[in-house]
């Protein structure tokens, strides 16, 4: 590229940014970082319940967790 004070003289169009114009995303930020190998389900294997240990349901979905309506005792 050389040194810039040598450059050719620019007069073509002036471009500006528009920051009234750039879409704000809402909720968890998108991840930018390289998937590889290590990263697929396939080499973590299945996903398993960490309250009951069987495959195929995280906790939150368990269907042993206890729900609201058998808490409290009323």
């Amino acid at each position: 590229m050389g040194d810039p004070s040598t450059w050719d003289r620019y007069e073509g169009a002036k471009v500006t940014a528009n920051w009234t114009l750039r879409h704000v995303t809402k909720g968890r930020p998108k991840s930018t970082r390289y998937l590889n190998e290590m990263d697929s389900r396939d080499m973590r294997g299945p996903r398993r319940c960490t309250i009951c240990g069987r495959e195929g349901h995280s906790r939150s979905r368990c269907p042993q967790r206890a729900g609201p309506s058998s808490a409290g005792g009323h």
